[in-house]
């Protein structure tokens, strides 16, 4: 039973999270390819423990492939005088996205309101003498 387990994670790796074979060179550059590697597997057994749970019939392959198309995007309209009017936007959700996060207990954040992006403002030389 546990063989299963870890050939299905392996499976899920290199398929679901886009993993392919590590080379590198020196040591230190295999360690975060396989920490992501490590914490991906960790999600994704949680989420095929929360949905054998809410949801069955669901697979964790099938939720991220759905719950990925949300998109959330800003609009930034910019003004003369250099601010902007910043608009986010998120994308209203296909048919099952509501029922898959209703599933597992979750809902989408609310559209946060627009907001005015100041331009950054930049010191002359010697001004900067006196804040350092």
């Amino acid at each position: 039973m546990q063989r299963v387990a870890v050939e299905d994670a392996f499976k899920s790796l290199k398929s679901d999270l886009g993993f392919r074979p590590i080379h590198h060179p020196i040591e230190p550059g295999v360690e975060a390819p396989i920490l992501v590697a490590f914490l991906g597997d960790g999600l994704t057994v949680a989420l095929r423990r929360k949905l054998r749970r809410a949801a069955s019939g669901l697979t964790p392959r099938e939720v991220v492939k759905s719950l990925g198309a949300l998109h959330r995007l800003e609009v930034a309209i910019a003004f003369r005088d250099g601010r902007e009017l910043v608009l986010p936007r998120q994308r209203d959700p296909e048919a099952e996205q509501p029922m898959i996060l209703e599933k597992l207990g979750l809902k989408l954040p609310a559209q946060p309101p627009p907001r005015i992006r100041q331009p950054a403002v930049v010191l002359p030389a010697a001004e900067m003498k006196g804040v350092l």
